[in-house]
């Protein structure tokens, strides 16, 4: 898995937001941006895990994670 912030200088230099910097990404957005997605996903495997446990599983699956995107409304 890649770091996050070793991901995002390659999607800038496709445009957008941080030209207006230079090409440089302020160092708190990055920080800012990791730790949505961090709080994002572990959210969504804490359901998913519900998901599962519902179904008597302990492994999750593909279909627990859209199942449970679906019921947050992530998802039609």
């Amino acid at each position: 898995m890649v770091p996050l912030f070793m991901s995002l200088p390659k999607a800038s230099k496709k445009g957008g937001p941080s030209e207006n910097f230079g090409g440089k990404m302020v160092s708190s957005a990055v920080l800012a941006l990791q730790e949505a997605s961090e709080a994002y996903l572990v959210g969504l495997f804490e359901d998913t895990n519900l998901c599962a446990i519902h179904a008597k599983r302990v492994t999750i699956m593909p279909k627990d994670i859209q199942l449970a995107r679906r019921i947050r409304g992530e998802r039609a």
